[in-house]
């Protein structure tokens, strides 16, 4: 706690700073090799599932290095000093790097960095790694329902994540975090199920010599009672198709089975 509430007092320093005097400060008076060497110790206690310690404060400690490290990297042009150091130690910068967002506010008529610690669905791979593009389908001309679009898009998408999240919670998670491996999956369905179709309008190469055989011998029938053979011979759709037939069965209840899931 000690340790988190000193990385604390350290970004309260660089809290709403308009130019770069405390920063440079910082940057000559900090020893960021043992700032680093404390996020690294924090990082490997994190992955040893230290008993000890308690996983928050750790994550809390090591997070809040790096939003110092971070901070200060701006302002560290000639990088002589945060970068040298974080190269030293990229298993625990990578970490909490991906674990770290920020954004720019004005407050007071001055533009301030605000950075904080990422949920870990919103890392990289995370369920809510996504662009989330139907955000921004809004109507372009008109700015009071542009704003109106974005805020009804902006519902839905939490409601519809907050839905998944109950579902990744259940026995159905896979519906969820393999959605994209089954719509492939439905998509190869489809396919298949189209191609099966249209080649088994034709008669299959292991039936061609059966369909000669029974076409000469009706024609063979049907010259001895002096008549022609019609479009109703029912042959090829009732002996020629039996493999399509069972195998677009198959295939029907599979995309059945995959539309469910989706």
């Amino acid at each position: 706690r000690l340790k988190g509430a000193v990385t604390t007092c350290l970004m309260s320093f660089l809290e709403g700073v308009e130019g770069g005097g405390i920063p440079e400060q910082m940057l000559t008076t900090i020893q960021f090799s043992a700032i680093c060497v404390q996020m690294t110790k924090c990082h490997a206690a994190m992955l040893r599932g230290d008993q000890l310690l308690d996983h928050a404060q750790l994550y809390q400690e090591g997070i809040g290095y790096y939003f110092v490290l971070s901070f200060l990297k701006v302002y560290d042009l000639e990088k002589q000093y945060i970068e040298p150091n974080l190269a030293r130690h990229k298993a625990a910068a990578k970490f909490f790097e991906a674990r770290t967002g920020f954004v720019e506010i004005v407050r007071q008529g001055r533009l301030e960095r605000v950075l904080f610690a990422l949920p870990d669905s919103c890392v990289t791979g995370g369920p809510l790694d996504k662009p989330f593009n139907e955000m921004y389908a809004c109507d372009l001309g008109d700015p009071d329902r542009k704003n109106q679009n974005y805020l009804a898009n902006l519902i839905r998408l939490i409601e519809r994540e907050e839905h998944q999240s109950r579902v990744r919670a259940s026995i159905l998670a896979f519906t969820v975090t393999k959605r994209d491996q089954i719509c492939t999956i439905t998509f190869i369905i489809s396919l298949t199920l189209t191609l099966n179709m249209v080649l088994g309008s034709y008669v299959p190469f292991w039936r061609q010599e059966a369909y000669a055989a029974h076409l000469a011998e009706e024609d063979a029938a049907l010259a001895a009672k002096g008549q022609t053979r019609t479009e109703n011979d029912l042959w090829f759709h009732e002996v020629g198709r039996d493999v399509f037939q069972v195998i677009n069965m198959i295939l029907g209840f599979m995309m059945l089975l995959a539309c469910l899931v989706r």
